[in-house]
């Protein structure tokens, strides 16, 4: 009976040490779990913070639009070509460019050798929006100044 009684003061006793155990072992790796703690805050912070990031994504921020921009330029500077094709194909199919006031811009344009005689054509077509459009044929064995190509346009105007 003895042997009992000592067995149930043992057992309280490996019962406390146990308990000990447990919270010696916490006691000895809490610093090890702050400093788990701490390193996965520290690698959140490096990612996101107030200031520029020191590592991630978000590290080059500030030369997202500068480098926008110069490739926004690069893409106008390779494509410039392309628009200008595209202007100088508007530019040729217009004849004269004329603003409401009836002044007209003949720049640029120069005067054709055609053989056959040396008069023209005019026909003047009056559209239903209250504008006319003028084909004008010049006939002329020479090549036509611009006053001459002005004079013959104003002259086809005013029929």
């Amino acid at each position: 009976m003895g042997y009992i009684k000592g067995l149930a003061s043992d057992a309280w006793n490996w019962g406390r040490d146990i308990i000990q155990g447990i919270i010696d072992g916490i006691q000895s790796a809490i610093g090890w779990l702050a400093d788990c703690v701490t390193n996965v805050a520290d690698t959140i912070r490096d990612f996101l913070h107030f200031s520029v990031p020191d590592k991630g994504p978000l590290t080059d921020y500030e030369n997202w639009m500068p480098d926008f921009m110069k490739g926004l330029a690069d893409g106008i500077d390779k494509s410039k070509k392309y628009v200008e094709k595209a202007v100088g194909g508007v530019a040729k199919a217009m004849q004269l460019t004329m603003d409401s006031d009836l002044n007209y811009s003949l720049n640029g344009i120069s005067g054709a050798v055609v053989g056959g005689s040396s008069g023209g054509t005019v026909n003047n077509y009056y559209n239903n929006d209250n504008s006319r459009t003028v084909n004008q044929t010049n006939n002329s064995p020479k090549s036509l100044s611009r006053l001459e190509i002005y004079r013959m346009t104003r002259n086809a105007l005013n029929t």
